[in-house]
């Protein structure tokens, strides 16, 4: 996936809201049938950075992940989905 990342930068302020999006592919495996399939995805989320020194700074974000629409087949038996799911994320960031 290719991602991008925005910080909406507030004059003077210890924390700086940012948005994030990216598309790309995701390759799945299923153990039962032999699935296999690579379909585009795409993802969007925000977050808060709270800065704790000069260059550090603590994050706490949120992501949301879909595919596309996935065809196939399990046991003959026709099947449409997608694959989706939402992300809390913490992390830390330190900057040169």
């Amino acid at each position: 996936m290719a991602n991008g990342y925005y910080d909406i930068s507030l004059s003077d302020a210890s924390i700086t809201p940012y948005v994030t999006g990216g598309v790309g592919f995701a390759s799945f495996s299923g153990s039962n049938g032999g699935f296999d399939a690579t379909e585009f995805a795409w993802q969007v989320g925000a977050g808060l950075g709270f800065k704790a020194s000069e260059n550090v700074v603590v994050d706490l974000g949120y992501r949301y992940f879909r595919t596309s629409d996935i065809s196939d087949s399990f046991e003959g038996v026709p099947a449409d989905f997608s694959i989706s799911g939402s992300n809390i994320l913490a992390g830390i960031r330190y900057s040169f």
